[in-house]
């Protein structure tokens, strides 16, 4: 039985060393699987070094790459809900992707600490309520605009005049540059108020 096990662990081994990859409609790719299965719902999957079986919804994958290199798409648009074909959702994952990977926006963390140092200040001298207030302002700030396309320059040229990739980019990088401001204001709060009482 013991050499039954290390027999069936070994051809896994072997089955996955060849590998598929999944790319997933938010952009990130789930690498080293073996998919074993599509249904009309999900598609299930082994990882590398694993037994387990993986299910994932089929509507959260744009597409499967095969170990020989074929792709299966398993995006489906809807035109009458107005989706954006094959293409251009590919595109879109592409921009996303690139801002995921390369965009980088340190003035809204700065703006987001300095609103959060302003928090614990007006809750001071006003209501304690007031300590959100600041931060939430500061977080707003941030989210405005779109990424300077002077800064991009780490795009292909080619790239800058396609719409969806461009609202890919610009989707994500915003999303950053909330969480870059969210996460500045926690920091901004707690540094202040520790200071504040370190006065008292």
């Amino acid at each position: 039985m013991r050499y039954l096990l290390l027999l069936l662990v070994v051809l896994s081994f072997c089955s996955l060393k060849a590998q598929d990859r999944l790319l997933l409609m938010n952009c990130k790719t789930i690498d080293s699987v073996k998919v074993v299965d599509i249904s009309a719902n999900t598609v299930t999957y082994l990882c590398q070094g694993s037994l387990n079986e993986h299910k994932i919804y089929r509507e959260n994958i744009f597409a499967i790459t095969y170990k020989d290199g074929k792709e299966k798409v398993l995006y489906m648009p809807a035109p009458e809900d107005n989706d954006l074909d094959i293409e251009q959702m590919r595109m879109f994952i592409n921009g996303t992707r690139k801002a995921k990977e390369s965009y980088h926006n340190y003035s809204s963390y700065l703006i987001g600490f300095v609103a959060g140092v302003a928090g614990p200040v007006a809750a001071f001298y006003s209501l304690p309520p007031l300590i959100a207030l600041p931060p939430a302002t500061g977080v707003f700030l941030a989210s405005l605009g779109s990424p300077k396309m002077s800064n991009l320059s780490y795009i292909d040229k080619k790239y800058l005049n396609n719409e969806e990739y461009m609202m890919g980019f610009q989707r994500k990088a915003r999303a950053k540059k909330i969480r870059n401001a969210f996460f500045g204001s926690l920091v901004g709060v707690a540094a202040m108020s520790v200071y504040m009482i370190s006065q008292k």
